[in-house]
């Protein structure tokens, strides 16, 4: 609701406060659309973050809020392609850039560390919504599907 009254309390949980109320700022600062708050946000981002995890969640933030800085290293953390924090980044990507997304998600299922490929896998059950769930087994195949099929929709649609 823009309710401006909830700006202090934001900031304060933004840079004092735990993860978990760190995150719960970063998504009001979406829904507040205040200048003062995207720049806690892009300062705290050239400052580094608090750390990979932080600088991931911060450069998704600025995404969400049309500011594309941290593109590259999403994109580096997903070309990692080890573990949760590179299939999070390549679906960041994905709401921004779909094809490099999709791209970046063929090669985390491809050649990811299992952890990276199970939590693609996941995320990609989230984006799809309606992939067949036979065996855990056929998951990862089905998630490959399905990347596939959404860079060919993309080649036709751009011929």
């Amino acid at each position: 609701m823009q309710d401006m009254r909830i700006k202090d309390r934001l900031l304060f949980w933004f840079d004092k406060g735990d993860l978990g109320h760190r995150y719960v700022a970063l998504e009001a600062f979406r829904w507040l659309n205040d200048s003062g708050c995207r720049h806690a946000v892009v300062d705290s981002w050239q400052r580094g973050g608090r750390d990979d995890e932080d600088r991931v969640v911060l450069s998704e933030a600025l995404l969400r809020l049309g500011d594309p800085r941290g593109v590259s290293f999403l994109e580096t953390v997903a070309r990692r392609a080890d573990g949760m924090l590179s299939a999070i980044a390549a679906t960041s990507i994905h709401e921004h850039d779909p094809a490099l997304g999709l791209e970046l998600m063929r090669l985390i299922l491809n050649h990811g560390n299992s952890r990276a490929q199970q939590c693609m896998v996941t995320r990609i059950w989230n984006i799809a919504g309606d992939l067949p769930r036979a065996y855990p087994a056929d998951e990862i195949h089905e998630a490959r599907a399905w990347v596939e099929q959404q860079l060919l929709y993309r080649m036709w649609a751009d011929e």
